[in-house]
């Protein structure tokens, strides 16, 4: 009756990740078999001081061989560490390239729209040189924001912005054949910007 009114819980049971369910069997399998293997060694007739272990000529006593499976053990378990080590490396630069890909793309869009409306100024006869010095460097900006990222077309996009840095530093001194045949108008850098995004 001591007892009684009393709550027991359960405690939950520790959650495996998915990736080491296999490797965890196998290990169970693998030190299962090892034990038995060496306890069938210390078992064996007493006229065999060892045992053949493997292919050829070779043989084994019981404590070497036990020694021998727990380096095959240690082997696996190392094999697998170190691909396991090289899924998350690659997750992670999946993960961070995403984040280049947005940062930039916000930052491609914020210059666009500046630009944008300072052109449709100077169209109403509206010229401002700070203006255009503050474009020229947020088109350089962004063009370091591309560099983080993998891929033909983001190192394209990072050259464009760099020119169009160039061109807004001085406008009146530019000349179409800097671009060296690329396309350096807006239009090119949302379409280079779709491409990138479709990708990553």
């Amino acid at each position: 009756m001591a007892l009684k009114g009393v709550n027991f819980r359960l405690a939950k049971p520790p959650i495996v990740p998915t990736d080491w369910v296999g490797p965890i069997i196998i290990l169970f399998m693998l030190l299962t078999s090892g034990i038995v293997f060496y306890a069938l060694t210390l078992w064996r007739p007493r006229q065999s001081k060892a045992f053949p272990f493997g292919a050829g000529d070779a043989t084994l006593s019981g404590p070497v061989a036990l020694e021998r499976v727990l380096e095959q053990i240690g082997f696996f378990l190392e094999q697998h560490s170190a691909t396991l080590a090289s899924q998350e490396s690659q997750a992670k630069n999946l993960s961070e390239q995403k984040s280049y890909v947005e940062a930039a793309k916000m930052a491609v869009q914020r210059a666009v729209n500046h630009t944008r409306h300072y052109i449709a100024g100077r169209r109403a006869g509206d010229r401002d040189r700070r203006i255009e010095r503050e474009l020229s460097d947020e088109w350089l900006e962004v063009g370091e924001r591309l560099r983080k990222i993998n891929g033909f077309e983001a190192q394209e996009l990072h050259m464009i912005c760099f020119l169009k840095a160039r061109f807004w530093s001085d406008t009146d001194g530019w000349n179409d054949s800097y671009a060296g045949g690329r396309d350096i108008s807006i239009e090119s850098v949302l379409k280079y910007v779709g491409s990138i995004t479709t990708k990553n």
